[in-house]
Order: structure tokens, then C-alpha cells, then sequence
């Protein structure tokens, strides 16, 4: 709610500050006109103290200055609400041009004659002659302040920009500008009306008093204001629709807020006063400006600054810059540091920076590619050697001891075991993904796992029960679609194995979404019941349980607790399950605010409190998130493959992903259930179970790699969740299609390319984007628009446009694999399967055989950001003889055996690992683990192997 919160933050801040004024006998000025180190004129006309202090002094100010300044408070609020909505289209660095306003105001309109110069020193040097033509130089003081502005400009202007763009339709980056360099006058007009104000006050304590009262009336206002002219214009938007949408961690967040600016204009206020906004101004940029050229000289040879020119330069304008701003200023410390002890310092630092730069190389002997194929053969014998470790049941269960705290297999483990070597199953030992699924339910009690059955599941739509009783099993749709196509080959694969299951319920979400996220304190609690279980299992290892003696034979119904007699009944007698009516979503803009807005609390819900998901969104949706981005990747490309689906880690995420940018359309339940999904995103804790495809997956395509198209193809479908404004700009299909076939003349990408005139060695250079798009063979486009109408749908449709699908996607050497709205991509083992086409997989969810593929191995994982898209793509495909890039040809080769590999392994590996046969092993051994965790007697039985 930005309008609620600027207008509490103002009221807040002007009451902190009006307490302030009670401890202003704390502060300096406390003693007012009668203190001659305050900047108020003493009573002495004429005296030197005042000829001193007059150069800090401005003009008296007019009675209009109070209620002007509070007006302009007031646009520059709307200003920032204009460009914070379009921010994407923003130039960055803008600001950094404030302090040139104010000096130039201080030039034109304040400073006083200069003095006439002192009578010729004969001992003199050419430095002290300079020093005293330096010495309150108005045109100096304009040159210096242009150079550290300037420097600043250019320095953090080399952040990397995100790939949530300006839409060419619906936005204007002209507009934008404008509207900035208006913002910038404001703040200079401010910060003079305030200076010229508070100046004048008798007393600190007066001063404060001012302070509060304009912003105590800056506040009401902009309300009142807002409140006449909600007739004639709309002004809902940054509010909420009802008292109730207000929370207790917002006020908290606001009054938070209201603290620091208050102690931030009050710091200010005393300071100004004490000498004049020029001064702080001008030093703030300066370290707003070495602190981008320190961040941009450590990143020389990264993907992120390919130029030692560029981020050197800045900081030789900053150091010569500021170093004359400081003697044009006549500022003689700063913060207790004397003027040449702080010149040494800056030089020291100046030259230590050169160097470093100077040092750094920005090319490299090797692709990063090579190196990270590389690594991943090897770390994937690791894994495999890892997943297969038992060749026997006996070293099994000492495996199953070793990776779960001490715990007994499930009963039945040793038919399982059988069923998994008869059918020659590539994994045995490796199933984390199912024990971090089922463990929190280690933390609930059995009673209550069954209870919520009847009493939480039974109720939610797009749930249907499989019920397994009696050695039988069945399921409860009666729906004539899809699902009960689903649902009946899940049975048959269960009834394979179902003699040797206890009797149990599994509820099957059959909406193309997950449906379970707990929040994270709850959670924590849940599983902290359940690490007892483990360590008592740890502990109690070596000591034999009488209990447990024969519990290798199959469970009996018998010993369960009453409370589940209810599932021995026939299976038919179940209540049948029709199939759901479409869900119907809403469209209009508050609607889509308000559920938005739910849904991402619920998701900050599910983040340990140190993380940064907690705290929301990140609001820089302008430039490239280096730190969301770090943990999993190697310089631009991604090399770790789970936590790049992290939620918690990626603040940005929220912003770049269809799943995140709205609600889905049924909402998540935040208590943990026992429901068994198709696939879940990161924070979500439904059970993931194996499900055949909704539809049929297309016929086998039997060409080989190297008789297939050599490009990458990729048709999209929007689906019918509504399209905000932020959404249809940050929509992880919309940013794809738009840096593809879209991007403007403005938009840059940064590629990996053989080194100008070094033969074999690379180096990342920035090119236009539709240069890049130009060369490399991209077939992108979206197929088909399910939103059903409505404002957003018909902006996506103008904006990112139709392609028609051509033909098979695997008749293409790269087909790139992008998430549904709530759901993985569609026919993904199907290319996988596919020898001839390689996988390139973005994905922020996964399925019950995620954990069995290997980036760089079994597929290509590309960031949902896209940063790498076009280094990648070309290292496979190649840039020789496909045109010049940045003036030059680059000779830079395929490596399409790579690729062919690549494709070839995933193949083969999906050739025996994500069999029909491999589901039901999986699905097996899910249903023993899941039929213990819900017996009241699960503590005491398990698998023991004889003596």
C-alpha cells in the first residue's frame, strides 16, 4: 500500500521528530542565535563572526516557503509512485546529478562576492597560489561536482539488467525520464526550501518543532487532498480495500520506516544548519559512487564487467573530482578527518584500485562450459555409485540404517527389495526426495494424519481418494475425463504390489497445481517432533525390541487403533468423487491485487526468518539480482540445479515466475495435510507420487541428432490465469518472447565469444540483443491465448504476439522446455526419451524423478532469468559463418558433440531409471513408508533382518 505508507510514514516521522525537540538541549545549536558555532547570524551586526558565518547562511526565507514546500512534498511523492510503476523503463542513476542542482544553486543564488584576493606572498609556491584561486571557486566547484556526478552516473550504471522489460506499447522509457529529472528538481527544491527554513529557526528545539510540523502536515495533506478528488479520479490503488487487509507486521514495518526517516531528517536538519546541503549531498555521492566502482573493478572478467576501461574510469573522475570539490568547498574535514589525511587516503585507495584492476584478466584459456560438463561426468559416477550401493538386502537395510538416523525399514521392506532387483532398477539406495516429503508427518500424531483424511481433505476440491483395504485397491472418481484415466493406472500399477501394503487412504490432487504450503514456523515445530523420533531411533539402535520380532510379515489390520477400522470396510462402499467444475478466476484489478497480494504472504510464510524470501519482494525489478543468482551459478551459467528453484534464496523469483507473479487459482491450504501431488514448487509439502501423463505423449521421433533441425524451438501457451500489469512484464514466457522477437534497440545481452585477435581464448562481451537474436537460430513464440479475454489477456496478445506451432518439436536438435503457469513443462520425459533432441529445462518444480537428472548430463538448465540463454545456445550451435557480431566475424565452433551427448545420456538414463517400472518401485516404496507413518504402532515396527 504505497500511498497509506508514505502518508503514516510522514505522520509518524513528524511525531518522533516533535518528541525529538524535548532532548534538544542534546544537540548541536541548543543555545540558538547566542552560540556562535550555530548557523544562525549572532546579534553583533558587522562582528567577523558573522562575516565568517554569512558564507553559510541563506537568505532569509518568505512566508509562501511553508506551504510551498509541503506541495512539493506532495508531487515528489507522485512523481515516485509514476516511476516506481514503471521502473523496468527507469535510467538509473539519476540521482547521482542531485548535488550538481544544489551546487548550482548555491552558485547562482547564495554564494557572496568573493573576497578581495590577499596582498602577493613572495614565499608562495604554485600550489599555494592554486589553493587560494581554488579556495570558494564558483565555476570549480561546478566542474568538480559534474565529475563526481558524473562518475557516479557512469559507475552504477554497469549493473546488469534484469529481463523483466519495458513493454514498447504500454510504457515509455521518454516518459519515465522525464518524470526522474522532474523528481531530481523536486528533491533540490526541497532540500534548499528546508535548508532555507530550518536556517533561520532560533534554537534546535524550534528547529525540530518546525521539521514536524511540515511533515505532520505534509501527511494530512496529501489524505485530505486524495479525499477531494477521489469524485473525479480514482485513488483506491495503494490503499487497502478494508481495514482488515492491515496487519500487524505492516504497521510494525511502518512504524520501523517512520523511526528512520525521522532520525535520517532530524541527522539532516542539525547537519545543513551546520554548514549546507552541499556538503553532505556531494558526499554521499561520492561514496555512492566508489562503492559501484569498487563493486565493478572486483567484477573485471566476470560476465557482469567485461571492460577494464569502464570500471576504472569512474574512478579516476571521482578521485579527481571530489579531491577539487573539497578546495573549491573550503571543507577542511570531514566526519574529524583532516582534508590531506583524507586526500592520502583517497590517493592510496586510488592507486591500490588501479592496480587491482589493472591486474585482472578478462579472458579465459576455457569455455566455463567445458569445465562444467566436465565436472558433471565425474560427480555423476559419484552419485550413481551412491544411489546403488546394495546389491543385497542385508547391506540394504544397513544403508536404510545409516541415512535415517538408525530407523528400521518399513515392514514388507524385503518384498519390496525383490520387486525393485526384479525388475532391474537402476537406483535402490537413493530416495530423499520421498523422506523429505513423508518426515514432517514423523511430527504428527496418526490419529490426527487419519482424522484430517475425513475431516480436512475429503472436503477440498480436486481430491480424490485411493483407498487400499483388505489387500484391494480402488478409487473414488467417477468423473469421465483424464483423471480417472490417471487414477485407474494407478491402481493397476498398486494392485501389483498391494498384498503387501497395509490398509491406508491416499488422497491424489487432481488440480495442475500443488495445493499444501505450511507455513515456516509451523513447520519447524512439526519436524522438531519428528527429529525426536529420529534420535530416539539413533540411540535405541543397538538394543533389541521385543515388539518388533516377526514384523517382517505384512501388517495386520487388527493392530491398528479403532480409529482406523473405518478403512477396512470394502473399498466401493466410498463416497464417489465427480469430476470438478471449471474454476473460475477473476480478472479486475483489485481482485487481482488482493489475491496477489495473499498469495505472496503465504509464500514469505513458508521462509526461515533469516532468509531473504522473507521479507517479500524485491523491489529492483530494473537490474539483474547478482546475489539471488550467486549461490547457483559458475560466472553466468547455472550449475546447480536445486537451489536455483529456491524461493527463500531468490527474492527476485517472485517477480520472474507466472507461478509467483498471481495466485493460482484454487488456494493453497497452509495446514499440513497428507495430500499426494504430480509435482510441487519449492516451499510446498505435498507428496510427490508418480502419475502417468495427463495425455498422450505423441509418437516416438526416430531421426538422430545430427539429422534433426539445428535450432532451438519452443511454443508457449497462456494460460487462464489473469495478467496483471506486473505480471504481463515479468511472466517467465513473456520475458522469453520478448528478449527473442521483441527486444528493443535499447536492450543488451552478455555472450560468452572467442577473444578479439587470441586465438583460442574467450571473453564475455555485452551485444545487442537483436544482434544475438539475429545469429542464433531461436524458434520461440506463444501458440495460443486460454486467458479468456480481458484487458491483460488482449495487452499479452498485442505485446509478445502469435506464432503458430510447426510441426513435431522434436524434429529440432534443442527443444527448450519453459513451466506451465502452475506446472513443470509439458512432454518433458518425452524429450528426455529422445536421443535426438537435447533438453534445455527451465523449471522452478519438481516431480518424483527430478532427483534422479543431472544437469549438464541428462539435460540443459537454463535460469529462469535468462541471462545465459545466448551464451548457451551458442556454444552448442556455434557462431562461425552465422554473421558478424559486434563489427567482427567470430570463429567460434560448434560443440555439437557435446549437445549430441547430452541427448544421448538423458536417453539412456530415462532408459533405466524413469521406467513404468521405475514408477512402481517408487510408488511402492512410498506406500510402505507412508502405511507405517499412519499406524499408531509405527514407533515400534520395521523391517529386522533374522540373526
Amino acid at each position: 500500500y504505497p500511498r497509506l505508507s508514505s502518508v503514516l510514514i510522514l505522520l509518524i516521522a513528524g511525531g518522533l521528530t516533535w518528541l525529538a525537540s524535548y532532548v534538544a538541549a542534546w544537540l548541536p545549536g541548543a543555545d540558538g542565535r547566542f552560540e556562535l558555532t550555530n548557523c544562525v547570524v549572532p546579534d553583533e551586526p558587522g562582528s567577523d563572526s558573522q562575516r565568517a558565518i554569512e558564507q553559510t547562511i541563506p537568505a532569509r526565507p518568505r512566508r509562501y516557503f511553508a506551504p510551498l514546500l509541503i506541495f512539493c512534498i506532495f508531487l515528489r511523492l507522485e512523481v515516485f509512485y509514476r516511476v516506481n510503476s514503471q521502473l523496468q523503463c527507469s535510467t538509473p542513476g539519476i540521482q547521482s546529478f542531485l548535488s550538481l542542482y544544489l551546487v548550482l544553486y548555491h552558485v547562482l543564488y547564495y554564494q557572496k562576492a568573493r573576497a578581495p584576493p590577499p596582498e602577493e606572498d613572495p614565499w608562495a609556491t604554485p600550489l599555494d597560489d592554486l589553493a587560494v584561486w581554488a579556495n570558494g571557486s564558483g565555476s570549480l566547484a561546478l566542474g568538480s561536482t559534474f565529475l563526481v556526478c558524473y562518475g557516479t552516473f557512469v559507475a552504477v550504471t554497469q549493473e546488469s539488467r534484469s529481463t523483466f522489460f519495458c513493454s514498447s506499447l504500454s510504457d515509455s522509457r521518454l516518459s519515465t525520464l522525464a518524470f526522474q529529472l522532474v523528481g531530481l528538481f523536486l528533491d533540490a527544491a526541497i532540500i534548499s526550501l528546508f535548508w532555507r527554513i530550518l536556517s533561520w529557526a532560533k534554537t534546535t528545539k524550534v528547529r525540530l518543532r518546525t521539521l514536524a510540523s511540515i511533515l505532520l502536515l505534509s501527511g494530512v495533506f496529501i489524505k485530505v487532498f486524495q479525499i477531494l478528488i477521489s469524485p473525479l479520479v480514482s485513488t483506491s490503488e495503494g490503499y487497502p480495500a478494508s481495514i482488515g487487509g492491515i496487519d500487524s507486521l505492516y504497521i510494525f514495518d511502518v512504524f520501523i520506516d517512520g523511526f528512520a526517516f525521522s532520525v535520517l531528517v532530524v541527522s539532516l536538519g542539525v547537519l545543513v544548519c551546520e554548514t549546507s546541503p552541499v556538503t553532505p549531498a556531494s558526499l554521499v555521492t561520492f561514496i555512492c559512487g566508489m562503492t559501484a566502482s569498487f563493486q565493478n573493478i572486483s567484477h573485471i572478467g566476470t560476465w557482469q564487467m567485461q571492460s577494464k576501461i569502464v570500471a576504472i574510469g569512474p574512478l579516476y573522475l571521482l578521485t579527481a573530482g571530489y579531491s577539487m570539490f573539497l578546495y573549491s568547498t573550503n571543507v577542511r574535514s570531514i566526519l574529524f578527518i583532516p582534508r590531506v589525511l583524507l586526500l592520502i587516503i583517497l590517493l592510496a585507495t586510488f592507486i591500490g584500485m588501479t592496480i587491482t584492476g589493472l591486474v585482472k584478466s578478462t579472458t579465459e584459456k576455457q569455455h566455463p562450459l567445458n569445465k562444467i560438463i566436465y565436472d558433471t561426468r565425474v560427480e555423476s559416477d559419484r552419485w550413481l555409485r551412491h544411489a546403488m550401493t546394495s546389491d543385497n538386502i542385508r547391506t540394504a537395510v544397513n544403508v536404510y540404517h545409516e541415512r535415517h538416523y538408525g530407523r528400521d525399514p518399513p515392514p514388507n521392506f524385503d518384498k519390496w527389495f525383490e520387486f525393485a532387483k526384479a525388475r532391474k532398477t537402476a537406483i535402490i539406495d537413493h530416495f530423499e526426495q520421498m523422506e523429505s516429503d513423508i518426515f514432517p508427518f514423523w511430527g504428527v500424531q496418526p490419529e490426527a494424519i487419519r482424522q484430517a483424511y475425513d475431516q480436512r481433505v475429503a472436503k477440498e476440491p480436486h481430491i480424490a481418494v485411493v483407498t487400499i483395504a483388505n489387500k484391494r485397491v480402488a478409487h473414488n472418481y467417477d468423473g469421465d475425463d483424464e483423471n480417472r484415466r490417471v487414477l485407474n493406472e494407478l491402481v493397476t500399477m498398486i494392485q501389483g504390489f498391494v498384498e503387501h501394503l497395509s490398509d491406508m487412504k491416499v488422497p491424489i490432487n487432481l488440480s495442475n497445481q500443488p495445493r499444501v504450503l505450511t507455513p515456516w514456523y509451523d513447520l519447524r515445530r512439526i519436524d522438531i517432533a519428528g527429529m525426536k523420533n529420529k534420535f530416539k531411533h539413533l540411540s535405541s539402535r543397538s538394543a533389541e525390541d521385543p515388539a518388533a520380532d516377526g514384523i517382517g510379515d505384512a501388517p495386520q489390520p487388527e493392530k491398528a487403533v479403532e480409529a482406523q477400522s473405518s478403512d477396512s470396510q470394502h473399498v466401493q462402499d466410498k463416497p464417489k468423487v465427480v469430476a470438478d467444475s471449471p474454476i473460475v478466476v477473476s480478472h479486475t484489478k483489485r481482485d487481482m491485487f488482493a489475491s496477489t497480494k495473499a498469495w505472496r504472504e503465504m509464500e514469505a510464510s513458508v521462509c526461515p526468518e533469516d532468509s531473504p524470501g522473507r521479507s517479500g519482494l524485491r523491489w529492483n525489478v530494473r537490474d539483474f539480482c547478482t546475489s539471488c543468482a550467486r549461490p547457483h551459478s559458475d560466472e553466468q551459467f547455472l550449475k546447480r540445479y536445486p537451489q536455483s528453484k529456491s524461493l527463500c534464496d531468490q527474492q527476485d523469483l517472485m517477480r520472474l515466475h507466472s507461478f509467483h507473479t498471481s495466485a493460482p487459482p484454487i488456494t493453497p491450504l497452509q495446514e499440513l495435510l497428507p495430500i499426494f501431488s504430480r509435482h510441487k514448487a519449492d516451499g510446498f509439502n505435498d507428496i510427490l507420487i508418480p502419475l502417468v501423463p495427463l495425455a498422450d505423449e505423441g509418437p516416438e521421433v526416430t531421426k538422430g541428432f545430427r539429422q534433426r533441425k539445428d535450432g532451438v524451438y519452443w511454443r508457449g501457451k497462456i494460460g487462464n490465469k489473469p495478467i496483471s500489469d506486473e505480471a504481463l512484464r515479468g511472466n517467465h514466457k513473456h520475458r522469453l518472447v520478448h528478449l527473442v522477437n521483441n527486444a528493443t534497440a535499447a536492450e543488451e545481452v552478455t555472450m560468452m565469444l572467442g577473444a578479439p585477435s587470441q586465438g583460442n581464448w574467450y571473453s564475455y562481451e555485452t551485444v545487442s540483443a537483436r544482434e544475438a537474436n539475429a545469429v542464433l537460430p531461436l524458434d520461440v513464440g506463444i501458440s495460443e491465448y486460454a486467458c479468456s479475454g480481458g484487458p491483460g489477456c488482449e495487452a499479452a496478445e498485442a505485446e509478445l504476439g502469435r506464432k503458430v506451432a510447426v510441426g513435431d518439436p522434436l524434429n529440432n536438435r534443442y527443444v527448450l522446455l519453459l513451466d506451465e503457469d502452475t506446472a513443470p513443462p509439458a512432454g518433458m520425459l518425452r524429450t528426455i526419451r529422445s536421443a535426438g533432441s537435447v533438453p534445455l529445462l527451465s523449471s522452478v518444480f519438481g516431480e518424483w524423478y527430478s532427483e534422479r537428472l543431472i544437469p549438464w548430463l541428462h539435460f540443459v538448465p537454463i535460469d529462469t532469468r535468462f541471462q545465459a540463454l545466448h551464451s548457451t545456445v551458442a556454444y552448442f550451435i556455434g557462431l562461425k559463418g552465422r554473421g558478424a557480431i559486434n563489427g567482427r566475424e567470430v570463429e567460434f565452433e560448434a560443440r555439437w558433440e557435446d549437445a549430441e551427448w547430452i541427448a544421448t545420456q538423458g536417453a539412456r538414463w530415462a532408459g533405466e531409471a524413469l521406467r513404468r517400472e521405475d514408477m512402481e518401485i517408487y510408488l511402492f516404496r512410498l506406500l510402505l513408508e507412508w502405511g507405517r507413518v499412519v499406524r499408531d504402532d509405527r514407533d515400534s515396527i520395521g523391517f529386522k533382518l533374522e540373526k
